[in-house]
Order: C-alpha cells, then sequence, then structure tokens
C-alpha cells in the first residue's frame, strides 16, 4: 500500500479530475462515480458548468505539486488541501469527498485529519 499524503492527495485530485474534464468534454455528458446529484445545483445538470467546478477546484494542484516537489512540505500541502476544500462550494466539496472515498487507501481519512469532521455536504 502506498503512503497517503497530502501530497499525493493533490496528485490524485488533479488526475482523475483531468480524466473527467476530458471525459465529459468528448461525450458531452455529465460523468458521476457515487455521488447523489442535486438538480438544483447547477454543476449537477449542467456539463460545463460541472467542468467548471472541476477545474475550479483542481487549478491550482498542478502548481502547487510542482513548487511542492521542489521547496514545499507536506504541511504545506496540506494547508492548500485545507484552503481548497474551504474555498469550494458544497458540489465541490462532495466530489473532492466522493473522489477520496473511491480512491480509497485513507484518503478519506486524510481529508478528515485535515478540514476535520466537516459536515456531510452529500445532499
Amino acid at each position: 500500500m502506498r503512503r497517503v499524503t497530502a501530497r499525493s492527495a493533490l496528485g490524485e485530485l488533479s488526475e482523475i479530475g483531468f480524466l473527467e474534464i476530458r471525459t465529459m468534454a468528448r461525450t458531452g455528458e455529465i460523468y458521476v462515480e457515487d455521488e447523489i446529484l442535486d438538480p438544483g445545483v447547477l454543476s449537477d445538470v449542467s456539463t460545463m458548468a460541472r467542468i467548471y467546478m472541476i477545474s475550479d477546484v483542481c487549478h491550482g494542484f498542478v502548481y502547487s505539486s510542482r513548487r511542492l516537489r521542489f521547496s514545499f512540505g507536506e504541511r504545506n500541502a496540506r494547508k492548500v488541501l485545507e484552503w481548497r476544500w474551504s474555498a469550494s462550494g458544497p458540489a465541490g466539496r462532495r466530489w473532492i469527498r466522493s473522489r477520496f472515498r473511491l480512491i480509497g487507501d485513507g484518503y478519506s481519512e486524510l481529508l478528515e485529519d485535515i478540514v476535520g469532521a466537516a459536515v456531510d455536504d452529500e445532499g
């Protein structure tokens, strides 16, 4: 089992996010894994809004990951993830939580450790 770190979490979310955006751009359909979508949330009913939401969640991760590799440590990676969580709306937080559940390997526990036992954003 690989070591679960905030740095690896940023990479995992970036990779998943880019793949989902690519899939939705190709198919024109919303890509969903285990989330329960809310018809009242634009990013849950509009493909373009969902692409925007995922890109908004992931946009700083690649830059942060590059910087982390050279000059920042795990503590700063945790800060990046904590900030992204606090800056994301309910749909973004639901997406992050869902993807960590799918990855497994302790990422949900890492998220809870970083952001606390946050309110369930599942709806």
